[in-house]
């Protein structure tokens, strides 16, 4: 289904979408093997995308707000349509989250919320949840907490214990590139039509790349923004651009990830290249030269 909606959006032959989804094999086999959820939100933010680039300000609301409640991790775009002023759009998506977190009150009880929004979510602000330390989830956090906040059975091999920084530079950084993605939108006029879209994919990825987690699953919440982006790009005439962007995403989607850290810290950066290959990807994305105006 996202592949058949990528391809109707973009114009593309009907092929090319599911060969998009084909081509994360590994990352697709990560999310049916662990029962995730993640397939329906990419399916909801395709929409969603497609929806706000047609205008269509109630049906982009209500696939965002329901992508959003589901997984947050494309709330920034939340932020980028109150900014620019898509008054509708914010009303149905937030109404939409609204409704959510109501009809999952009825049927799921107070208790269980009163947990999440108690216990999990400042846990999660702090880096801690799960495995703070596992190098599976690939984030940048997981690795400046191997570097900064030792464990005496979890990480006994940290550099230093400095658990300030352990707990705010990964916020910081997820703050700065969500920031950096949404400063287009205070300049929106001066942007060319492709230049708004790639934007618009660029932001939609932000929170997810310096997130707290990069599991293979989380990955596939990816895919629209760089078929989105690949598109923009080919139309502008930057076909190797656009290359550039399909065969980076290929290499998040493929790329081994290690079993253990390295005995030494100065290799720690080299086993995260899921993150850095999203940020790259952001880079390709972003439209530097709103910065000049």
């Amino acid at each position: 289904g996202t592949g058949v909606v990528l391809c109707r959006w973009l114009d593309r032959p009907l092929w090319m979408g599911p060969a998009l989804i084909l081509g994360a094999g590994p990352l697709l086999h990560a999310h049916l093997q662990q029962g995730q959820m993640h397939l329906p939100v990419v399916f909801l933010l395709a929409l969603g995308l497609w929806s706000w680039t047609r205008e269509a300000d109630r049906s982009a609301g209500l696939c965002l707000g329901l992508a959003i409640g589901l997984k947050i991790h494309a709330w920034p775009l939340a932020f980028l349509a109150l900014f620019l002023r898509r008054w509708r759009l914010v009303i149905w998506l937030m109404g939409t989250l609204a409704a959510g977190a109501l009809v999952s009150v009825w049927f799921l009880g107070w208790a269980v919320h009163s947990v999440w929004l108690t216990e999990i979510v400042p846990a999660a602000a702090r880096g801690f949840f799960i495995d703070p330390w596992n190098i599976a989830f690939q984030s940048i956090g997981h690795g400046i907490r191997t570097w900064a906040l030792p464990h005496p059975g979890l990480n006994p091999g940290a550099v230093v214990d400095v658990p300030e920084v352990a707990h705010g530079l990964p916020t910081a950084i997820q703050t700065m590139v969500v920031g950096l993605s949404l400063v287009p939108a205070f300049h929106w006029s001066k942007l060319t039509r492709m230049e708004q879209d790639r934007t618009l994919a660029a932001v939609s990825i932000s929170a997810l790349i310096a997130g707290p987690l990069l599991a293979s699953y989380h990955l596939l919440l990816v895919l629209p923004a760089l078929a989105f982006g690949a598109d923009r790009l080919q139309r502008e005439g930057a076909d190797l651009g656009a290359r550039t962007l399909l065969f980076l995403g290929l290499l998040v989607a493929w790329w081994p990830v290690s079993s253990q850290w390295p005995d030494s810290p100065a290799l720690i950066p080299m086993v995260l290249m899921r993150f850095w290959l999203l940020l790259f990807c952001w880079v390709r994305l972003m439209p530097w030269a709103v910065f000049d105006l």
